[in-house]
């Protein structure tokens, strides 16, 4: 969650973070909002430190690129237009132009309204009712469906 010029933009980890634990998100809004030392008296912290990735983590995140990347270059196999917006300077305006100009597959689509904003891993071109749409896919190394990535898609 970003505060952005007064206003509270969510992102997907957001909005999972307050399903699975309430006062995990008003923890978060307090610190953003400038509470910290309020929030450190009334948890009796020493102080906050941010959490850092163990091994596991970093081999797991690891794993999850290089997943993501094979299934991007088995896009890039299967269409002709693949965009890639995850290095553009506003990535928002890079991926609106994207789908302006109806590419196949956009790789890390920005996406932004006046309270979300997030990155799918890929939006894919589909045809709906004679009009052009794009599905959203993540790239996940789970082997079955979790409710917090169907959330995640669908705030997408």
């Amino acid at each position: 969650m970003q505060n952005q010029d007064g206003a509270i933009i969510y992102s997907a980890t957001d909005l999972v973070v307050f399903a699975s634990c309430r006062a995990r998100t008003a923890f978060d809004l307090a610190l953003m909002h400038g509470l910290q030392a309020r929030v450190i008296a009334k948890f009796n912290l020493r102080e906050l430190v941010p959490a850092t990735a163990d091994d596991t983590a970093q081999i797991l995140a690891r794993h999850g690129d290089n997943h993501e990347k094979a299934y991007l270059e088995y896009l890039k196999t299967k269409y002709k237009n693949v965009l890639e917006v995850s290095h553009e300077p506003s990535r928002i305006e890079a991926t609106s132009k994207a789908m302006t100009s109806r590419a196949d597959v956009i790789f890390q689509a920005a996406l932004k309204d006046e309270h979300f904003a997030g990155c799918a891993d890929f939006l894919i071109i589909s045809q709906s009712r004679h009009r052009t749409v794009y599905d959203i896919a993540d790239t996940k190394l789970a082997r079955s469906n979790r409710a917090k990535f169907m959330l995640q898609l669908g705030l997408y």
